[in-house]
């Protein structure tokens, strides 16, 4: 990857140029996974001008890599347009390869029976071919899909695979043929040898860096160990598989290790320990979740885990109020045997208790609700209004650490870009610690001051940069003299997401304007972009929850403008959306003249 990144300004050849980028790409999904979306996006780009379908093809491989358990529709989408490129171009070498990855996507989707079939149309396909590298890797997954491959055969494949693999000097699939070799002998029964084996390629996987082998090691050996009731060593190994796969980016493999500690702990009845990992499993799922909605496909709502969550919670209390309910009937008994001709009295005095208590747990279970969804909500927010500014500084810093001389007046608005973009994402943390506060004390937000045009520039600054490659026109015409009494980091909050959205959604060439009108109770805002707006259906939804965007494969901000919208009517503000389809969108912020009408606005 660095011989690729130091030659890429030095090659000329428009094709060549395109076929380094997706390499790149292919090379970074084991470890640096966002940049092989970014590698194969920008070789996507080019290679549409130049009409390269090789390019094409390589480029939609990659980006289907990249969101492989993250968006499997997409994926999916992804691999099958790639597949008939190929088939067109008659590369017959990468038509076995997407074949054998869309294998891959259809066993990490629990479809195991089609996913066999696909991966010996790929083996098929591979005898032909004069690279035979890639043959290799398909037999790995021969050995790995196929359960009821028979002993013989699974000789065969093994020792073809790893001859392979050895005469290109391929250390990847080295190491993972002694994995498989590991497990065979394991099954056959030679079970010390086997784990012997599993542990010596796992410590080598880690010294020649191969991350995803290392962490498939991880798997096999947490398997074992459970196998041979050797509790503490199999949750080590799951332990460090789970961290390893959130640290380079494996969700496939983050959501099995999770599942098995969560199952583990089950059923060992350890109710907090399981807690925390279902609590694990349900965030990466509701990832995956999120961006099948914002693709414009729909999976099945997690119920049942959201279920085991509260069933949890409750389990947690159980011994509590059990004491309560003891106590109570215990007091309800003494006064039935000490007062015997107050018995109805007794009774009814029995039955206010009772549903008393019934309605404190139905209180306390709304609460809990509440709190696992204000939870969710935050983590939402936090991933998507961090991740702009630090994808600034990484661009920064990448321009920093290449080997081209930058001119020192560029280096020195850099560091003032980096010093801003900090103090930015410093307010914004603040503002959302705030806003948990506030949430603590029924969402008293405190108002102050605002110059309105410094807080538009303000609010705007995070997406100059995406707005200058895009040659997007902001303009703002609120005058330097507009000042509202109101609370700042709502008011932020809300714009930022708006202008998020504007830009986010604007092509190449668009504008975006911003007007503030005042009349005796209320200042308002106008955000106007010429983007590709949005249908009435999405317009009238699009500050609710459970909105499902009907952008495909762009990070939109449907809990961020539902949050925007509640914090509004928490300080007697409002936003509203004006959206024709082709021809842009309005938001409207209505913020209140006078800050005590926020008392009592919202309850």
């Amino acid at each position: 990857m660095a011989a690729l990144k130091n030659r890429l300004p030095h090659i000329k050849e428009k094709q060549q140029y395109i076929d380094a980028l997706n390499r790149l790409a292919m090379l970074s999904h084991l470890r640096y996974k966002d940049s092989c979306l970014v590698y194969a996006s920008k070789a996507m780009s080019l290679s549409e001008q130049a009409g390269y379908k090789k390019g094409i093809a390589d480029a939609l491989n990659c980006e289907a890599i990249y969101y492989m358990s993250v968006n499997n529709y997409l994926s999916a989408r992804y691999f099958n347009d790639a597949l008939q490129l190929y088939r067109q171009l008659e590369d017959r070498e990468n038509e076995a390869q997407l074949l054998m990855n869309l294998s891959v996507l259809l066993y990490t989707n629990n479809n195991p029976a089609e996913a066999v079939k696909y991966i010996y149309r790929a083996e098929k396909l591979s005898r032909s071919l004069q690279n035979d590298s890639i043959r290799s890797i398909i037999l790995s997954d021969i050995l790995t899909l196929d359960h009821k491959l028979p002993l013989a055969k699974y000789k065969a494949y093994y020792d073809e695979g790893l001859g392979i693999a050895k005469k290109h000097k391929d250390y990847r699939m080295i190491i993972s043929y002694e994995n498989n070799r590991g497990t065979l002998l394991y099954n056959d029964g030679r079970k010390a040898e086997g784990i012997a084996i599993l542990e010596r390629s796992e410590k080598l996987a880690d010294s020649v860096g191969c991350e995803y082998v290392q962490t498939t090691a991880f798997m096999t050996l947490g398997e074992m160990m459970l196998d041979l009731k050797r509790n503490h060593e199999g949750i080590a190994y799951y332990e460090k598989g789970l961290q390893h796969s959130e640290l380079y980016g494996y969700p496939e493999s983050y959501t099995i290790f999770a599942d098995r500690l969560y199952q583990f702990y089950k059923a060992q009845g350890d109710s907090r320990s399981a807690l925390k990992y279902l609590s694990l499993l349900q965030l990466q799922q509701n990832k995956i979740q999120e961006s099948m909605s914002k693709s414009g496909f729909n999976y099945v709502n997690y119920v049942e885990k959201d279920n085991e969550i509260d069933s949890l919670e409750k389990h947690r209390d159980f011994q509590t109020q059990l004491l309560i309910v003891l106590g109570t009937l215990l007091i309800a008994l003494l006064g039935i045997a000490f007062l015997y001709y107050r018995l109805n009295q007794s009774k009814k005095k029995s039955a206010s208790i009772q549903q008393q208590l019934q309605e404190a747990l139905s209180k306390h279970n709304t609460e809990l609700e509440a709190q696992v969804q204000f939870n969710n909500m935050l983590i939402t927010v936090l991933a998507h209004d961090v991740r702009q500014p630090f994808s600034n500084v990484i661009m920064a810093t990448e321009l920093f650490t290449s080997p081209n001389d930058i001119p020192e007046d560029q280096k020195s608005y850099i560091l003032k870009e980096l010093e801003l973009t900090a103090r930015q994402s410093m307010f914004f943390m603040d503002g959302v610690l705030s806003w948990i506060k506030s949430k603590e004390s029924g969402y008293a937000f405190g108002t102050e001051p605002i110059h309105l045009a410094e807080m538009v520039q303000e609010a705007n600054s995070f997406f100059v940069p995406v707005q200058r490659r895009k040659d997007i026109v902001f303009h703002s015409a609120v005058p330097p003299s507009s000042v509202l009494n109101t609370s700042k980091m709502v008011l932020l909050f809300v714009l930022r997401n708006i202008l998020n959205n504007a830009t986010s959604y604007s092509p190449a060439g668009a504008s975006i304007d911003v007007h503030v009108t005042h009349s005796n109770d209320y200042s308002t805002v106008s955000v106007t972009d010429t983007g590709r707006g949005m249908s009435a259906k999405a317009a009238a939804n699009l500050f609710r929850i459970s909105h499902k965007q009907e952008s495909k494969g762009k990070k939109g901000a449907g809990v961020a403008l539902a949050l925007s919208y509640e914090m509004m009517a928490r300080i007697g503000g409002s936003i509203a959306v004006e959206s024709t389809e082709g021809k842009g969108t309005v938001f409207y912020i209505k913020i209140p003249t006078d800050p005590n009408l926020g008392s009592t606005a919202h309850n």
